[in-house]
């Protein structure tokens, strides 16, 4: 593995190399550099200064940045498919169209960066900080954010369809026209999220918090909403066939025109909903069958 230093790797840069595969360049400083179309597959840039870096459409497979300070790096249509960025600093970053599927992201900073159209299939951004970033048209799919901020975030057009966002914040997100389908969003908070046309279809929402939340058109089918909190939350024109409230706290929420056929309502308010057609729900508890059988 060849040892680099700043002066070293600019210099060979600067004479035409590009390859700079299984480098150690661990707490390289970097800051501003333009090393665009660089290959780093498998390079150790661990705890490297990189703040304001070019990266643009650069190789950076399975190389490790963890504790990198890549604020304001320019990763533009970069390669960095299982690269290893956990607790890195990549805020107001550019990762546009980048590709980072299965990408090491736990606890990364990631305040106020783009992301549209990135590829995060199968990322794991746990108790990541994506807070105000851009997301859209991107793939989250199978990605892992447990417990991350996505507060402000905009992820309109997204697939975040099979996504582990358990106990996640997404205060006010941006969640237009997203794919949740089959998401595990148990104890997520959605409070004020713009989740219009969302689709929820068989999204697990047990205990999740959707006050105020703007569901209108969004596809609920078959989600489970158990313990759910949808205070205030619009559900105009929704689709919640299926779906399961029971214990849900509907205090003022609007279900205008919302299709609820077969929904199971057990153990909830009805009082206090605004606009629900309630008569093709079930309304009592789902039993459980305690029989043995030989």
């Amino acid at each position: 593995m060849a040892e680099f230093d700043s002066e070293k790797l600019l210099k060979h840069y600067a004479d035409g190399e590009r390859s700079f595969r299984l480098a150690d360049m661990f707490g390289i400083d970097l800051a501003g550099a333009n090393l665009s179309q660089a290959d780093f597959t498998g390079a150790d840039i661990s705890s490297g200064k990189l703040n304001g870096v070019l990266l643009r459409e650069a190789n950076l497979n399975a190389a490790l940045l963890a504790k990198a300070n890549l604020q304001r790096a320019d990763l533009q249509r970069a390669t960095m498919n299982a690269v290893g960025l956990d607790h890195a600093d990549l805020s107001e970053a550019t990762l546009y169209q980048a590709s980072l599927a299965i990408a090491d992201m736990v606890e990364s900073i990631l305040i106020g960066a783009d992301l549209c159209r990135a590829d995060l299939n199968g990322a794991n951004l746990t108790k990541a900080n994506l807070k105000e970033a851009q997301v859209i048209e991107s793939n989250l799919s199978e990605a892992i954010l447990i417990e991350a901020n996505l507060s402000g975030a905009r992820l309109s057009h997204s697939d975040l369809s099979l996504i582990n966002l358990n106990m996640a914040y997404l205060l006010g997100a941006d969640l237009r026209d997203v794919d949740l389908s089959k998401g595990d969003l148990v104890m997520a908070n959605f409070s004020k999220a713009n989740l219009r046309r969302a689709n929820l279809d068989e999204a697990n929402l047990r205990f999740a918090i959707l006050s105020g939340a703007d569901l209108t058109y969004a596809d609920l089918h078959g989600a489970n909403l158990t313990s759910a909190t949808l205070t205030g939350a619009d559900f105009s024109h929704a689709n919640l066939e299926g779906a399961n409230l029971t214990k849900a706290i509907v205090n003022q929420a609007n279900f205008y025109k919302a299709n609820l056929s077969g929904a199971r309502c057990a153990y909830v308010n009805t009082k206090e909903v605004l606009n629900a057609d309630f008569s093709k729900v079930v309304t009592e508890a789902a039993k459980v069958d305690t029989s043995i059988t030989k």
